[in-house]
């Protein structure tokens, strides 16, 4: 696994792989699949604080055990289902 500001390798789809630099030139970070408070704000169209209101009323579930605010895109999309209700 990559560090932060390292390359990461990516498929083009031709089956060859290349150093994974995006049209920035900063090198692409492995995709999580749990998001931050902050990548969950802009998920669900709100702020951080938003967010954790969010949770603080119960109304989305963060990932146990990890120390942080960790969310999957299932829990924010379960929040968003209950909210068009």
């Amino acid at each position: 696994m990559a560090g932060f500001g390292e390359a990461t390798k990516r498929n083009d789809g031709d089956g060859t792989e290349r150093g994974g630099f995006g049209a920035t030139g900063q090198a692409l970070r492995p995709v999580s699949p749990y998001l931050t408070a902050a990548e969950a704000a802009l998920y669900l169209r709100t702020t951080v604080q938003g967010v954790y209101s969010l949770v603080k009323r119960g109304r989305v579930r963060p990932m146990p055990g990890s120390g942080r605010l960790l969310f999957t895109r299932e829990a924010l999309d379960a929040c968003l289902r209950r909210r068009i209700k």
